[in-house]
């Protein structure tokens, strides 16, 4: 057969419960290389796992035990993000795993579900980066424009612009985050409201958090943003984190149920020491926070000392104070590891006591994070 896809279609009635059975992934990427998925993972926010069956590592965007809300989600992203081929994962990611994936989206049911039959796919170790269109081939810039060029210009006190730095583009009326952009690199933002307002998050680890709100229709209006040979270019000028200041880690993701670190997790954990390094006076105190105050089982690295694998972790039982405890010690032995003396940082853990959404929310798992407090600079 030409085609890639063996489709499996099970019709389901709506009253029917069989998704509350299972956990449903909404996936933006699958690859067989493990260093692709995690650039992918680091670029969107997202989290990733292994499809056994496939032998291809999935980054998801959601993980909820409500189908329709996965349904939804993806459908969103397909429409309104560049993630045009998102889909659903329903079943049981990880070592052991099983399950299927929904590829079309289905309006409202019957629901059909595709078991992909998939090459394994090598992406490039760099996303190629967009061309910029000649002059005269950029898109206008009337107040209905759909898009429009974009250089978001991340710059530190020197002059010098930071690799991997990141925009979050918010729609301030539903507080949604649509899009993850490149800075420093020519992009086409997209209108994500009728109004035109949205609001632009530059949070890179060892800096104050940066937000520019402007009209997406009118984008001079706002302070400092110019329009260079058709591009609407926004500044953003990073200042480091002073005293007083808190900073959340949004990059440093944890395995479930353990004081172990991603590999994505390096990204913000070496700004996080560049900090460090740069600023010998700089003392801090390293926040934990879970989703929820349940116990349960605690793991954590094994005789190796390797922070970011599950392999040859000890397994122990706690508390969620005491997981959040051993979260932000390994971010700690993480700095000490790479130099930095373990007097200037000390600890605190608050389980689920500072959430940052309710626990059932559909982004509860914005509460599981570990906050820098900056004690001395």
């Amino acid at each position: 057969m030409k085609a890639l896809l063996t489709i499996v279609t099970i019709v389901v009635a709506i009253t029917n419960n069989v998704y509350s059975r299972d956990t449903n992934y909404v996936v933006i990427g699958a690859f067989s290389v493990k260093d692709n998925a995690v650039q992918l993972a680091v670029k969107a926010r997202a989290e990733l796992e292994i499809n056994p069956a496939k032998q291809l590592y999935y980054v998801f965007v959601m993980k909820t035990e409500d189908h329709q809300q996965a349904l939804n989600e993806a459908t969103r992203l397909r429409s309104q993000t560049e993630y045009k081929d998102a889909w659903v994962f329903f079943g049981t990611l990880g070592e052991g795993g099983k399950g299927v994936d929904i590829v079309s989206l289905p309006d409202p049911a019957p629901v059909v579900i595709e078991e992909r039959k998939e090459e394994p796919r090598e992406e490039p170790k760099e996303e190629p980066k967009e061309t910029p269109k000649p002059k005269e081939e950029l898109p206008p810039s009337p107040a209905d424009a759909k898009s429009k060029p974009f250089y978001f210009n991340v710059v530190r006190d020197d002059g010098t612009k930071p690799t991997g730095a990141e925009i979050t583009v918010v729609d301030p009326i539903t507080q949604r985050k649509e899009y993850v952009l490149a800075g420093n690199e020519n992009i086409t933002l997209k209108a994500i409201n009728k109004t035109g307002d949205l609001r632009l998050e530059c949070d890179l680890a060892g800096y104050r958090k940066i937000v520019q709100t402007i009209n997406f229709k009118d984008p001079t209006t706002a302070d400092g943003i110019t329009i260079v040979d058709n591009r609407v270019v926004v500044p953003f000028h990073l200042v480091r984190l002073k005293k007083g200041d808190f900073s959340i880690l949004y990059n440093v993701f944890f395995y479930k149920d353990a004081a172990i670190m991603r590999p994505e997790s390096k990204f913000d954990l070496d700004g996080l020491l560049a900090m460090m390094n740069e600023g010998p006076n700089y003392k801090i105190r390293i926040h934990g926070h879970t989703n929820g105050n349940a116990s349960g089982p605690i793991y954590e690295p094994g005789e190796s000392g390797n922070l970011f694998s599950l392999t040859g972790a000890k397994e122990g039982n706690g508390s969620a104070k005491k997981l959040s405890e051993k979260r932000a010690t390994v971010i700690r032995d993480y700095l000490v590891q790479n130099g930095v003396d373990a007097a200037r940082m000390s600890v605190k853990a608050w389980g689920g006591k500072k959430p940052i959404y309710d626990k059932h929310h559909t982004q509860a798992s914005a509460n599981v994070r570990v906050e820098v407090e900056v004690l001395e600079e």
